[in-house]
């Protein structure tokens, strides 16, 4: 069986090593001073850095295109609420159902074009996103001393983004859907007036600055740690990966069984559902590069 040996900046301190001996020496120092036993111990990992020196200023921009969405939404929202009490009112003075609430509100929040918001933000992040996938990769090479031209990485880094993009477009859209849906529902129990519920559009979790630093945070780490595995694809070197906890993973879940899964090849699952970080919003965990050495040892 092959003898696996993790390589790579453990500490998460991007420092370039100057090759593959000299990362695993560097792991191998870090890893003795770990417990040899229990729950992995969280620290600041490369994502960890790259997505507190990017994601802020990314942040904003994601912003005010929420808030610029907020405010085109809110009027179409109250117009098909105000119509929605109307038709309401009349059935019940005509003594007719006035069910149908649901198939209201859908219809209401089809009309909203959160398909173009997903877009907009969609365009927003490619830029960073392609910025990422490069430097991690040329990160990735580093870690197992090898390097990688721009020729090799461009490729993948615009394919990323463009699979990424097309994804994000349908599942920001369709997240903000819902909570007008969860909105306009809580309206019609509450008996809301037009302005609050205007007030409310302006003001919900959809369209709010935590939506955009998660929104900011979460794709950085996903393009970061795919640029990474690029990097070590190139090289040739790098046979699986290792888990490691980032430094803001205070709570048990589910990057926990990620980690404790020890090494799995480069493109196998950790856990069920997880082959890679980030494994939720906000997610700063990392991957760490192994290396098989090409030895068969039965022993080891």
């Amino acid at each position: 069986m092959k003898r696996w040996a993790t390589v790579g900046t453990y500490c998460g301190c991007g420092a370039p090593l100057a090759g593959a001996a000299a990362a695993l020496e560097a792991f191998e120092k870090a890893a003795a001073a770990q417990p040899a036993k229990g729950r992995p111990q969280p620290r600041l990992t490369n994502v960890g850095k790259y997505v507190q020196s990017k994601s802020p200023a990314l942040a904003r921009k994601l912003a005010k295109v929420l808030q610029a969405h907020a405010k085109k939404v809110a009027p179409k929202l109250v117009q098909g609420y105000v119509q929605h009490l109307q038709k309401a009112q009349l059935m019940r003075l005509l003594h007719k159902d006035a069910r149908g609430g649901k198939d209201t509100i859908d219809e209401i929040v089809a009309n909203l074009g959160s398909a173009d918001l997903g877009k907009t933000l969609t365009g927003e992040l490619a830029g960073p996103m392609l910025a990422a996938f490069r430097r991690a990769a040329a990160l990735g090479a580093t870690q197992v001393g090898a390097s990688v031209s721009t020729d090799q990485v461009d490729p993948k880094a615009v394919a990323y983004a463009e699979d990424r993009g097309g994804e994000l477009i349908k599942d920001l859209a369709d997240t903000t859907d819902d909570d007008m849906r969860d909105l306009l529902a809580r309206a019609v129990d509450e008996g809301m007036s037009a302005d609050d519920l205007s007030d409310a559009v302006q003001a919900a979790g959809a369209f709010g600055e935590a939506r955009a630093n998660t929104i900011a945070r979460t794709e950085l780490a996903f393009a970061h740690v795919q640029g990474n595995k690029e990097g070590w694809r190139a090289s040739g070197q790098v046979a699986g990966k290792r888990w490691i906890l980032g430094d803001l993973h205070d709570v048990p879940d589910e990057c926990d069984d990620a980690a404790e899964a020890g090494v799995v090849g480069i493109d196998e699952d950790f856990a069920d559902g997880i082959s890679d970080p980030p494994a939720h919003p906000n997610c700063i965990c990392d991957i760490l590069p192994v290396l098989s050495d090409g030895d068969d040892d039965e022993d080891s």
